[in-house]
């Protein structure tokens, strides 16, 4: 590791990671069992949705681009998703498939609703900025 010629305590005393601590918290605060790489998984898949909605964005493909064995996705995704093996989901994504088969994967209201609140944590000052999701109606209201 290079950390010697760093300054440690200027860097870890640095307000620029005071967003990266509150959006963690807002994370953590709202779901407990989230670990980040699942959280990254939500997040890679949110900001590609439509890549993966046409097809040219596969699970393996996240799996490889995330840098995880396609099992860790497939845990995130069960996590994320309505969960496995008797253990609750969180229902921020939706799998979409047939005979036992996973073939694509979407957000959810829920998921959007989410990463906004992770969203505003990481930028208060967009919060103004930030359009109202509506997770009940799946739909964004008329200015």
């Amino acid at each position: 590791m290079f950390f010697w010629f760093l300054d440690l305590e200027r860097l870890l005393a640095d307000k620029a990671w005071l967003p990266v601590e509150r959006a963690l918290a807002e994370s953590r605060s709202r779901f407990p069992q989230l670990t980040v790489g699942a959280l990254e998984t939500l997040i890679y898949i949110s900001r590609r949705q439509k890549q993966i909605d046409a097809g040219s964005l596969t699970l393996p493909k996240i799996a490889r681009d995330l840098g995880v064995p396609y099992s860790t996705l497939a845990r995130h995704t069960d996590l994320l998703g309505a969960g496995v093996g008797g253990r609750e989901g969180l229902g921020l994504l939706k799998k979409k498939g047939g005979q036992g088969r996973v073939y694509s994967i979407e957000i959810t209201p829920a998921g959007m609703h989410f990463l906004s609140q992770i969203y505003v944590a990481l930028r208060p000052s967009q919060k103004e900025n930030l359009l109202t999701f509506n997770s009940d109606t799946g739909s964004i209201p008329d200015k």
